[in-house]
């Protein structure tokens, strides 16, 4: 069904936190593979996730397809991607807000047609949230100043650095980050190589 991926934030931290954030991937790995839609994926992750938790435990998640240049998210009370595009920076919201996983989310895919040299950032709310004196990181102003240029690497490294100077050192939350390049449909004997540059990094 082309290349999927998922960004997820589980709620509470500890040992609780690591074995229900195995058992969403591990349920990932096997219905990426099974199911033809991103929302059917949603709803066995969901169940998953319900069977497993207490009444107030939940998983934030994005969900991510790339087929043929279009792109469709669905997303699960998570921060929404950015999308950058010619020095534009374009967050995706979904069509309709859906709870995270565990709570029964119903969601609606967001369809983008990608151009190649879109580049594509996931990340978890500790970016969103990281503070210096009250004020929040700007994710969206620096987006494209940090991320639009050199390599996925070079930008996850750019940001990395800018976070890391704004709050003087000192991250209150873990974060986690993906910066995506689509490098366009591959054809003919190069039809196995990847049509994306992928990088990722957690602080």
């Amino acid at each position: 069904y082309g290349v999927r991926m998922i960004i997820g934030d589980v709620r509470g931290k500890g040992l609780d936190a690591v074995r229900l954030a195995s058992i969403v991937l591990g349920s990932y790995r096997h219905v990426a593979y099974e199911r033809a839609d991103l929302r059917a994926v949603v709803a066995d992750l969901d169940r998953a996730v319900a069977r497993n938790v207490g009444d107030e435990d939940f998983v934030t998640a994005a969900l991510v397809e790339e087929r043929g240049g279009t792109l469709t998210i669905v997303n699960c009370g998570h921060p929404s991607p950015l999308l950058l595009r010619r020095g534009a920076v374009i967050p995706l919201e979904p069509p309709a807000p859906a709870p995270p996983l565990g709570f029964m989310p119903v969601v609606r895919p967001r369809v983008e047609r990608l151009e190649p040299g879109d580049r594509l950032l996931l990340f978890t709310d500790g970016l969103g949230e990281a503070r210096r004196d009250g004020e929040f990181f700007p994710t969206a102003d620096r987006a494209w100043r940090l991320l639009g240029h050199g390599t996925v690497a070079d930008g996850l490294a750019s940001l990395e650095t800018a976070l890391i100077e704004w709050v003087h050192g000192r991250l209150d939350d873990d974060i986690a980050l993906v910066l995506m390049e689509y490098v366009g449909a591959r054809t003919g004997a190069a039809a196995a190589v990847p049509s994306w540059e992928v990088g990722a990094a957690e602080s």
